[in-house]
């Protein structure tokens, strides 16, 4: 849970300076040519870069918590466009570690609502034993 809060405090942190380097960026008038500012650019690659390896990290950390296999291929990650060579989860890979997540969730629910039902059973059916024991004697 603590590494929940602190990863969506991070990511927010990001989001906002992204917001904020997408508020500095005026839109040219109707009919003006549009030329994009590099200093502009090059700040909003970095910081979707760093965006994007953030969630990357946790939903990686997270699968190797939980045991859940990371998804692998060229749909599954995307190349980052601010330092070529590295690469992150596109949201299709990112989509798949979700579904990954919630399958084991259910698995898990699953199982543990098998084992209560069971121990219900016994604790049942020894009470019922001891009422005839106990009863007759």
């Amino acid at each position: 849970m603590l590494e929940y809060l602190k990863y969506r405090w991070h990511l927010r942190k990001l989001l906002r300076e992204r917001q904020a380097i997408n508020g500095r960026i005026v839109p040219p008038a109707i009919g003006e040519e549009y030329v994009p500012l590099q200093d502009e650019h090059d700040e909003l690659e970095l910081v979707e870069h760093r965006i994007y390896r953030l969630t990357s990290d946790y939903y990686w950390e997270k699968a190797f918590r939980h045991g859940v296999p990371v998804p692998s291929g060229e749909a599954n990650w995307e190349s980052s466009k601010a330092f070529p060579g590295t690469e992150h989860l596109s949201r299709v890979g990112l989509n798949a570690l979700k579904v990954a997540f919630h399958d084991q969730r259910k698995r898990t629910l699953e199982i543990v609502s098998i084992v209560l039902a069971g121990a219900t059973g016994l604790i049942g059916a020894t009470t019922g034993l001891l009422a005839v024991v106990l009863g007759k004697g």
